[in-house]
């Protein structure tokens, strides 16, 4: 009895080549979800007159997956996150981030 395989482009990876692959598109995909989480609550919880900050907010996810980033560029907003000498803090991305940890982590894991 003969045995006949297809040969596709994954034969010829190693077992822990493919499953490195599937972990980094797994962390791919949770960081994808996670910013989008933190995004999500850094808008609703941003302090706002014209709206200008708060339309600001962006989210990132860096080529490999290892790097979310969730921020503004207008040139304020840390300002309004930390405070000054003469105006009280009002953070926003923080508490996102800080509020979001647990399930963060969990998005991570499962994708």
């Amino acid at each position: 009895m003969a045995l006949i395989t297809s040969m596709t482009s994954h034969s010829f990876l190693s077992h822990r080549e493919l499953r490195e692959a599937e972990i980094n598109k797994t962390l791919k995909t949770g960081m994808h979800k996670a910013v989008a989480v933190v995004k999500r609550d850094a808008i609703m919880d941003c302090p706002y007159h014209t709206s200008r900050l708060r339309n600001s907010i962006d989210d990132r996810v860096e080529e490999d997956g290892m790097l979310g980033i969730v921020g503004t560029d207008v040139e304020y907003a840390g300002f309004v996150e930390m405070g000054t000498s003469k105006m009280p803090a009002r953070p926003y991305l923080f508490p996102a981030l800080e509020k979001n940890r647990k399930r963060i982590k969990e998005l991570l894991k499962s994708g």
